[in-house]
Order: C-alpha cells, then sequence, then structure tokens
C-alpha cells in the first residue's frame, strides 16, 4: 500500500482561496479515484476558527462543487513540515511558508507555479529527458528538478477574492479550476 502523500493549500486567512482549493482539488482527486492522498488547507495569518465565506461556497456550488464545513487554521511549522507537497496561492505566500520552516523551500510552489510544472513534466520539451517517477515523492522530486525547464509563469499570484463581491469569488474559482486539473491530473500519471 502506497504511503499517504499530503498536499496542504495556503492562502492568507484560510477562509477564501485555500479552502476552496483544498475541497475543489479534493473532488478532482476523487473523480479520478486517486487515493492515498489527503489535502488540507491553512492560512499564513488564518482567521482561526473561522468557516469558508458564503461566497466561496456559493462560487464552488454554483459550479458543480459540493462544500464541505470549513475552520481556519493557521499554518504552523508542524502542519507545513508534515506535508509533502505546500501550494500556495501567492509568492508572498511561499516567502512566509519558507521563513515558517526553511526547509519547505524544497516542496513549496505557487499553485501557478506548480500547475505549470505539472504540464510540462506531463510533456517536456523534446531535448529534456525526465526520469520515470516511481510513487508522488519521486514525482515531485522530479518536478522541483523541472523549475529551471519548464517555462516560466509571470503572474504567479491568485488575486485575492476577499470582500470584493460574489463575481470576484465566482473568478476565483474559474482561475483555480484548470490549475487544479493540472495538479490532478499530475497525480494519476504517477499513482502506481
Amino acid at each position: 500500500m502506497a504511503a499517504t502523500f499530503r498536499i496542504l493549500m495556503v492562502c492568507t486567512g484560510n477562509i477564501c482561496r485555500s479552502p476552496m482549493a483544498e475541497q475543489m482539488l479534493r473532488q478532482k482527486f476523487a473523480q479520478r479515484n486517486i487515493k492515498n492522498v489527503v489535502v488540507d488547507s491553512a492560512g499564513v495569518y488564518a482567521m482561526e476558527g473561522a468557516p469558508m465565506t458564503i461566497e466561496a461556497g456559493a462560487a464552488m456550488s454554483s459550479s458543480g462543487y459540493s462544500t464541505e464545513t470549513h475552520i481556519a487554521k493557521q499554518a504552523t511549522a508542524e502542519i507545513i513540515a508534515a506535508s509533502n507537497l505546500v501550494l500556495t496561492a501567492t509568492q508572498d505566500h511561499r516567502g512566509d511558508i519558507v521563513r515558517t520552516l526553511t526547509r519547505a523551500n524544497r516542496y513549496t510552489f505557487t499553485i501557478k507555479e506548480f500547475a505549470n510544472l505539472a504540464a510540462y513534466v506531463a510533456q517536456p520539451d523534446l531535448d529534456v529527458e525526465l526520469p520515470t517517477a516511481t510513487d508522488l515523492e519521486d514525482k515531485l522530486l522530479i518536478t522541483s528538478m523541472a523549475r529551471g525547464y519548464a517555462p516560466e509563469v509571470w503572474v504567479a499570484d491568485i488575486e485575492d477574492p476577499y470582500q470584493r463581491g460574489q463575481a470576484v469569488f465566482d473568478a476565483t474559482r474559474a482561475e483555480l479550476d484548470p490549475l487544479l486539473d493540472a495538479i490532478a491530473d499530475w497525480a494519476v500519471l504517477n499513482v502506481k
């Protein structure tokens, strides 16, 4: 039986972007029958104990995602250390994670950066030969090595919809959807 692979989604308050991404990615994994992957979320300045915003839940529900009960929590060193992969909404969040736990630099990416790397690893340049992964931890190492080969992501941040109206939350969900598909597909390719 494969070891559990843990993904942590991170934003500021853990009430908008990261719980949306957590729950959407979890459902994408279920649709692809991916097991042994746990998705969680936390915030770098978490509104601890708060639920996901009503607007975030509505954005998910309006496009067919189910919403689960959510309780915001802080991205502590312990939570970060227990994760195999940390995906952040912005570059600033990535910096906050690495300042909290320096060694997390090896496995922390923005969501956009990792989705871009995942797509690249699935179809690398013809002159780039990547090793074959045996599990998701191995695949993560290979994906990390592709950082210098994949096309650069010019806008790595997902805009914060907090207190900006339902249309902005809907746009955030729409922006997350294909990125999380790329990440879910990345996991499908390597689950043995």
